[in-house]
């Protein structure tokens, strides 16, 4: 993605909501996949939204996935 817009940021957010509400379902562990679902998640987002994550996020502690749904949503 080039340039942010609310239509695709929705997207992404309501597919990787879909996918966790997936694996919560099969009983996965929260902590062990939120790395990973944001590190995807964060290919597919265009170089502002990234930036702007990357300041918003906590450097003393690894965010959530829930605390990256929340950041797309707030864009």
């Amino acid at each position: 993605m080039n340039q942010a817009s609310e239509k695709q940021l929705r997207k992404i957010s309501d597919t990787a909501d879909e996918v966790i509400r997936g694996l919560k379902g099969l009983g996965t562990e929260a902590s062990s996949r939120d790395p990973w679902l944001i590190y995807i998640n964060l290919d597919k987002l265009d170089s502002e939204t990234k930036q702007l994550w990357a300041q918003a996020k906590c450097e003393d502690q690894f965010p959530t996935f829930d605390e990256f749904i929340d950041f797309l949503n707030s864009r």
